[in-house]
């Protein structure tokens, strides 16, 4: 099953940075399927705790990866987190296929209505 493409096209014309960040995973825990998103970007993959205001100015990404839910954190509190840094751009949450994505899709809004976000749902692993 291919990877549904998110809500949000890219802007051609938008040349901030050529970098697909995926917070709170590294290569080895990336979700699989996540690197299709990239399309043949850079991947940076930061720490919830290390997406501060100086990595955004100096990255500038286009694209923000993350997971709709870990242990630590989840995409609610990367939504708030950069659009307290005044971050204009595009979320992408993955997840695991769920029973109701519209009600997933209208809390995240409803709880971060400054940017939104793409809930990407990502075939199940292979056995």
């Amino acid at each position: 099953m291919p990877i549904a493409a998110p809500e949000h096209s890219p802007d051609p014309a938008d040349r901030r940075g050529p970098v697909l960040v995926i917070v709170g995973c590294g290569v080895e825990d990336a979700p699989e399927g996540a690197a299709a998103l990239a399309s043949g970007e850079d991947l940076l993959h930061v720490r919830f705790e290390d997406l501060d205001r100086a990595m955004i100015a100096r990255i500038r990404p286009r694209l923000v990866l993350c997971p709709l839910f870990t242990l630590r954190f989840d995409v609610i509190d990367v939504l708030k987190r950069l659009d307290g840094l005044n971050w204009q751009g595009r979320v992408c949450a993955l997840s695991r296929r769920l029973p109701n994505p519209a009600m997933v899709r209208a809390e995240i809004a409803a709880a971060v209505p400054g940017l939104p976000c793409d809930l990407v749902e990502l075939p199940a692993a292979a056995p």
